[in-house]
């Protein structure tokens, strides 16, 4: 497993703190070997959606996605644009547990693609995070990022442990590192 995670720091997320640190955007770039037609549906089919994302996923095109973490309530999102094969973004809840607040914040995730040779330039961004989550949640994608790379080269993987392996490599990088203090 830690020979697939690919730690090249060109690799790693960025992170940034926004609206006067209230908030952070993590962003990743990958080239991946399959077609923007192929990503979509790894990343809109909710049976590849369950393979790479390590959980069960609902959805309903152009409408919602509910990802059903087993350690947590439901992420039950608003699909904001729906854009085949290129444009998926929907609204993400930071909240730890779950909030049931209809005014909570929501942070945004966005899923870029674009054909790039013989494969496609993903780009994901999740923007307007809480600042206390984003170790975990550049941890968590960028695991997630693996596993789908291993799911369109049709291997599998055991997220648990990839999961477990990519928030500590982020917990591990001193606070300094990323932005002077992100932390402070």
């Amino acid at each position: 497993m830690a020979d697939r995670i690919d730690l090249d720091p060109q690799h790693l997320g960025t992170v940034e703190r926004t609206h006067g640190g209230a908030h952070t955007t993590l962003r990743f770039e990958r080239q991946l070997d399959a077609t923007p037609e192929e990503v979509w549906r790894a990343l809109t089919d909710p049976a590849e959606l369950a393979v790479w994302f390590g959980c069960p996923v609902d959805v309903v095109p152009g409408e919602r996605i509910a990802i059903h973490f087993a350690d947590s309530s439901p992420q039950d999102s608003r699909i904001v644009t729906w854009e085949p094969p290129s444009l998926l973004a929907f609204e993400w809840d930071d909240h730890y547990p779950r909030s049931t607040d209809p005014d909570r914040s929501m942070s945004l995730v966005t899923f870029e693609l674009e054909r790039s040779g013989a494969g496609t330039r993903l780009v994901l961004v999740h923007s307007n995070g809480e600042p206390k989550e984003w170790k975990d949640n550049l941890g968590g994608w960028h695991g997630h990022l693996v596993a789908l790379r291993e799911h369109l080269a049709g291997r599998s993987v055991e997220f648990k442990p990839l999961f477990v392996a990519t928030i500590g490599l982020y917990q591990a990088v001193t606070t300094d590192t990323w932005l002077g203090g992100l932390d402070a």
